[in-house]
Protein backbone atom coordinates (compact mmCIF):
# COMPACT_ATOMS: atom_id res chain seq x y z
CA UNK A 1 0.00 0.00 0.00
CA UNK A 2 2.77 2.60 1.09
CA UNK A 3 4.44 1.75 -2.63
CA UNK A 4 1.12 2.60 -4.42
CA UNK A 5 0.80 5.84 -2.37
CA UNK A 6 4.72 6.64 -3.26
CA UNK A 7 4.04 5.80 -6.98
CA UNK A 8 1.49 7.90 -6.88
CA UNK A 9 3.06 10.86 -5.49
CA UNK A 10 6.06 10.42 -8.19
CA UNK A 11 3.72 10.22 -10.53
CA UNK A 12 1.43 13.46 -9.76
CA UNK A 13 5.46 15.35 -9.56
CA UNK A 14 6.75 13.64 -12.78
CA UNK A 15 3.93 14.63 -14.72
CA UNK A 16 3.96 18.56 -13.23
CA UNK A 17 7.48 18.74 -14.50
CA UNK A 18 6.72 16.88 -17.39
CA UNK A 19 4.19 19.51 -18.33
CA UNK A 20 6.38 22.59 -16.52
CA UNK A 21 9.24 21.37 -19.45
CA UNK A 22 7.05 20.67 -22.17
CA UNK A 23 6.02 23.96 -21.49
CA UNK A 24 9.02 25.76 -21.09
CA UNK A 25 10.33 24.41 -24.64
CA UNK A 26 7.30 25.09 -26.76
CA UNK A 27 7.49 29.11 -25.05
CA UNK A 28 11.31 28.63 -26.25
CA UNK A 29 11.05 27.70 -29.75
CA UNK A 30 8.56 29.93 -30.15
CA UNK A 31 10.67 32.90 -28.94
CA UNK A 32 13.48 31.40 -30.98
CA UNK A 33 11.48 31.51 -34.27
CA UNK A 34 10.27 35.16 -33.85
CA UNK A 35 13.44 36.44 -32.59
CA UNK A 36 15.50 34.80 -35.87
CA UNK A 37 13.04 36.52 -38.04
CA UNK A 38 14.25 39.78 -39.89
CA UNK A 39 13.64 43.13 -38.25
CA UNK A 40 12.29 45.59 -41.02
CA UNK A 41 10.70 47.78 -38.55
CA UNK A 42 11.06 49.24 -35.19
CA UNK A 43 8.45 47.08 -32.78
CA UNK A 44 5.20 48.95 -31.97
CA UNK A 45 6.24 50.58 -28.80
CA UNK A 46 10.10 51.33 -29.74
CA UNK A 47 11.88 54.39 -27.16
CA UNK A 48 13.42 55.11 -31.06
CA UNK A 49 9.89 56.13 -32.52
CA UNK A 50 8.78 59.36 -32.23
CA UNK A 51 5.08 58.31 -31.85
CA UNK A 52 5.75 56.37 -28.32
CA UNK A 53 6.16 58.24 -25.55
CA UNK A 54 8.98 56.56 -23.19
CA UNK A 55 9.94 57.63 -19.28
CA UNK A 56 13.38 57.55 -19.21
CA UNK A 57 15.91 59.04 -16.55
CA UNK A 58 18.58 61.00 -18.66
CA UNK A 59 21.10 59.38 -17.52
CA UNK A 60 19.93 56.30 -19.03
CA UNK A 61 19.33 58.13 -22.43
CA UNK A 62 22.59 59.74 -22.51
CA UNK A 63 23.73 56.09 -21.80
CA UNK A 64 21.80 55.03 -24.89
CA UNK A 65 22.77 57.40 -27.25
CA UNK A 66 26.96 57.52 -25.52
CA UNK A 67 26.62 52.95 -26.72
CA UNK A 68 25.11 53.60 -29.92
CA UNK A 69 27.87 55.68 -30.83
CA UNK A 70 30.94 53.80 -29.87
CA UNK A 71 29.97 50.74 -31.16
CA UNK A 72 27.94 49.27 -27.94
CA UNK A 73 25.28 47.08 -29.00
CA UNK A 74 21.59 48.01 -27.90
CA UNK A 75 19.14 45.34 -28.39
CA UNK A 76 15.57 45.09 -28.70
CA UNK A 77 13.63 45.40 -25.22
CA UNK A 78 11.43 42.41 -26.70
CA UNK A 79 14.33 40.17 -27.53
CA UNK A 80 16.08 40.88 -23.83
CA UNK A 81 15.26 38.93 -20.90
CA UNK A 82 13.82 40.81 -17.24
CA UNK A 83 13.21 38.25 -15.30
CA UNK A 84 15.90 38.51 -12.84
CA UNK A 85 16.73 42.31 -13.13
CA UNK A 86 14.94 45.34 -14.34
CA UNK A 87 18.33 46.13 -16.49
CA UNK A 88 17.18 43.16 -18.31
CA UNK A 89 19.98 40.27 -19.71
CA UNK A 90 21.41 39.97 -23.27
CA UNK A 91 20.69 36.18 -24.58
CA UNK A 92 21.82 34.67 -27.50
CA UNK A 93 18.57 34.91 -28.66
CA UNK A 94 18.77 38.56 -28.43
CA UNK A 95 18.74 40.76 -31.49
CA UNK A 96 19.85 44.73 -32.16
CA UNK A 97 17.04 47.25 -31.75
CA UNK A 98 16.32 48.28 -35.39
CA UNK A 99 14.98 51.46 -34.33
CA UNK A 100 18.42 52.49 -32.95
CA UNK A 101 19.58 50.86 -36.19
CA UNK A 102 17.23 53.78 -38.07
CA UNK A 103 18.25 56.40 -35.67
CA UNK A 104 22.02 56.14 -36.91
CA UNK A 105 20.83 55.85 -40.24
CA UNK A 106 18.74 59.64 -39.23
CA UNK A 107 21.21 61.02 -37.30
CA UNK A 108 25.16 59.90 -37.80
CA UNK A 109 27.15 59.77 -41.08
CA UNK A 110 27.70 56.15 -42.02
CA UNK A 111 24.44 55.66 -40.55
CA UNK A 112 24.16 52.21 -38.72
CA UNK A 113 27.26 51.23 -40.13
CA UNK A 114 29.32 53.65 -38.02
CA UNK A 115 28.69 51.29 -34.84
CA UNK A 116 30.69 47.68 -34.99
CA UNK A 117 28.09 46.37 -33.18
CA UNK A 118 25.61 46.92 -35.97
CA UNK A 119 27.51 46.25 -38.63
CA UNK A 120 28.05 42.44 -36.99
CA UNK A 121 24.30 42.79 -36.87
CA UNK A 122 24.37 43.27 -41.00
CA UNK A 123 26.57 40.47 -41.28
CA UNK A 124 24.48 37.76 -39.06
CA UNK A 125 21.27 39.08 -40.90
CA UNK A 126 19.34 40.19 -38.22
CA UNK A 127 18.50 42.96 -40.91
CA UNK A 128 19.04 43.99 -44.48
CA UNK A 129 21.18 46.64 -46.04
CA UNK A 130 17.81 46.90 -48.21
CA UNK A 131 15.82 48.09 -45.01
CA UNK A 132 18.42 50.67 -44.08
CA UNK A 133 16.70 54.02 -44.76
CA UNK A 134 15.95 57.41 -43.67
CA UNK A 135 12.60 56.96 -40.80
CA UNK A 136 10.34 60.00 -40.53
CA UNK A 137 9.02 57.72 -37.53
CA UNK A 138 12.30 57.77 -35.92
CA UNK A 139 13.33 60.57 -34.02
CA UNK A 140 15.51 62.88 -36.23
CA UNK A 141 18.32 64.23 -33.73
CA UNK A 142 20.08 63.34 -30.50
CA UNK A 143 18.49 66.69 -29.03
CA UNK A 144 15.31 66.01 -30.32
CA UNK A 145 15.40 61.95 -28.75
CA UNK A 146 16.62 63.90 -25.32
CA UNK A 147 13.85 66.07 -24.56
CA UNK A 148 10.97 63.81 -25.75
CA UNK A 149 11.96 60.37 -24.00
CA UNK A 150 13.39 61.62 -20.52
CA UNK A 151 11.41 62.95 -17.47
Amino acid sequence: MRKLLVLRVLARISGGIFKLITTKLIIGLVVSIVSNLNMKQPCKNCPFKNSVKFALSPEKAHNILQAITHDKAFHCHKTVDYSESSEGKVTPDSKLCFGAVLFLENTVAGGCRSNVMFRFGLMRQEFNISDLRQDENVYQSFDEFLSEVTY
